[in-house]
């Protein structure tokens, strides 16, 4: 961490919404190679602390394989008690803020919801996010931190604040359409096209994005499989924080997914 940037201040939220309050919402999901992943997103989703009736999951996946097979989608649909918009697009490789920019344009509802595939959100993610971005009459909710967790180290976790000016990481933000529209989207090409897509959702705007505690959204998971991370966070692994997630569905679904040892893998 650094103390050298000024960091945002946490809002308040005073109020969390009821049910009957609560808008539907869109949550965008962009993968590539992330089969292995498939029991972790439905984990996140199904232990959501949000009215199934009113979310709606959509998931573009590219690559050389599909994410499911026609039984797993079906499997999947069912389990997660959602309406799911899913495309597969083979033999094409986009960015991820291309992804997410097409993402956007499949969802059907106002409000948006990032979730990354291999990551763990917490069932108070929208619930959350939602009532804070309704509270402050907000374009963006976002997080200036990000808490990481390492299966290769005994599953030891770590945070770090933001160093970057234009504060807010893209895999636990929520927004409306009109300030996607506003702000023109993700960066979807060159280097920032995958890593810091979106610095242009917050980009002159900082003052007005609620910047919330990455405590009640997600924990970005560091591993190798599949290609690994989008970027290497293995630097920020000295970062101690305390916490934990033993006891947790999220987390036995990870010990599943994630061994050192590939040929120990349960199928």
């Amino acid at each position: 961490m650094t103390d050298k940037i000024p960091n945002l201040p946490l809002a308040e939220v005073s109020k969390i919404l009821e049910d009957e309050e609560l808008p539907s919402v869109s949550i965008i999901i962009p993968c590539y190679k992330r089969r292995n992943f498939v029991a972790l997103m439905l984990t996140n989703i199904f232990h959501m602390d949000y009215p199934k009736s009113k979310m709606e999951v959509c998931i573009l996946q590219d690559g050389p394989e599909d994410l499911f097979s026609p039984f797993e989608l079906d499997f999947f649909i069912k389990q997660s008690g959602c309406r799911v918009n899913y495309k597969y697009e083979k033999d094409i490789r986009r960015s991820i803020g291309d992804k997410r920019n097409r993402l956007v344009k499949m969802a059907s509802h106002k409000i948006i919801a990032c979730m990354d595939s291999d990551d763990i959100y917490y069932p108070t993610y929208l619930r959350y996010s939602v009532s804070a971005l309704k509270e402050h009459k907000a374009g963006i909710t976002s997080s200036s931190s990000m808490v990481f967790m390492y299966p290769s180290d005994n599953y030891k976790i770590t945070g770090i604040r933001c160093g970057y000016k234009h504060q807010g990481h893209e895999a636990c933000s929520v927004f409306t359409k009109k300030h996607f529209n506003s702000m023109g989207g993700f960066i979807s090409k060159g280097a920032n096209g995958n890593q810091g897509e979106g610095v242009k959702m917050i980009a002159n705007n900082e003052k007005k994005m609620v910047n919330l505690d990455v405590r009640m959204l997600m924990i970005c998971v560091v591993h190798n499989e599949d290609g690994g991370n989008t970027i290497n966070k293995e630097r920020f692994k000295d970062c101690d924080v305390e916490g934990s997630m033993e006891g947790t569905p999220h987390l036995d679904i990870l010990k599943m997914i994630i061994t050192e040892d590939p040929s120990q893998k349960k199928q």
